[in-house]
């Protein structure tokens, strides 16, 4: 069952991204033969990018919390995570999922231009950790990409449901880093269930987009629309 979610959702992103508010047929499994039915039939409104590749456009790093209290809200961050996945592969830019929840518990997921599979995208689509919520371990990996990895110019999307205090020479750090290599965090809270736990991200994510304040499928269009 898990894979046939999953497989309308890397059908649906296959040749143009499906139009935002279609996010939420995929994030709720009822409605996820709804959404299959509607691209059968051709009736999701889509949209084509202006142009394959845009100017300044960078790699992109998701940071995607897979801890126990985010088992709800997965399809929707997986689905937005695919997008922006099929974004940084029509613009020939690298892309890499690190999948997070406890302070050991991290697993990356790189997609390099042309060599990876259906397979790949599948598994990093079905990888659920559990465990709880930490995020120095995500952060000193998307660190490392940019650092080694040639992510020098990504664009890091972290989304999470939780909270984590961080030490703060960790925070002035990241700081220095994002100062150095130029590069930007932009934190989604899924907090629709409780409000105001935006202060986690502030300490290293510029712009922080919260669920409790605007729909899923505003965020997503935002978050989308901003990196093709």
């Amino acid at each position: 069952m898990l894979r046939i979610f999953f497989t309308g959702i890397i059908t649906a992103l296959t040749g143009s991204l499906i139009c935002f508010f279609t996010f939420s047929l995929l994030a709720v499994p009822d409605t996820i033969p709804l959404f299959i039915r509607k691209y059968q039939n051709k009736n999701l409104h889509q949209y084509k990018r202006r142009e394959q590749i845009f100017k300044g456009a960078g790699d992109i790093v998701v940071c995607l919390d897979e801890s126990d209290s985010t088992l709800d809200d997965a399809p929707w961050g997986k689905a937005v995570a695919l997008a922006l996945l099929d974004t940084a592969m029509a613009g020939s830019r690298k892309f890499a999922l690190i999948h997070f929840s406890s302070r050991r518990k991290c697993k990356t997921d790189l997609f390099l231009p042309g060599a990876y599979t259906t397979d790949d995208v599948f598994a990093a689509a079905e990888t659920f950790l559990d465990g709880g919520t930490n995020f120095e371990t995500p952060l000193n990996e998307a660190l490392w990409l940019i650092e080694g990895e040639g992510f020098e110019n990504a664009d890091i999307v972290f989304v999470t449901d939780g909270i984590c205090d961080l030490p703060e020479a960790f925070c002035d750090e990241v700081a220095q880093k994002k100062a150095a290599y130029g590069f930007k965090v932009t934190g989604i809270v899924m907090d629709a269930e409780s409000p105001g736990m935006d202060f986690s991200l502030k300490p290293f994510c510029g712009d922080i987009y919260r669920t409790s304040e605007l729909s899923r499928d505003n965020i997503a269009e935002v978050i989308i629309s901003s990196r093709v």
